[in-house]
């Protein structure tokens, strides 16, 4: 276990990741390099490793997670914003 949704893996180290962002994170770095954030959302409600999933899941339960992401983006395993330059 992580000791913080924060704090990356060693698969995260190994891609390459230097941290790991949440939507007021995302959109305060990409106000403070210059742009407005016109939207921000989130898809696919993870709640657990891919590998469990990978193991444990059907693809309907997959279907459901993503599905329910709508109702809690900010929960969600990966996030977005649409953006324009100031």
């Amino acid at each position: 276990m992580l000791a913080s949704e924060y704090e990356l893996n060693e698969r995260d180290h190994a891609l390459g990741h230097y941290r790991v962002y949440d939507t007021t994170l995302l959109c305060k770095h990409l106000e403070d390099a210059g742009f407005t954030v016109l939207q921000q959302g989130g898809y696919f409600l993870k709640p657990l490793s891919n590998a469990q999933m990978e193991a444990f899941f059907t693809p309907a339960m997959l279907d459901g997670f993503y599905a329910v992401s709508e109702y809690f983006p900010q929960h969600c395993a990966e996030i977005f914003a649409v953006c324009a330059s100031k």
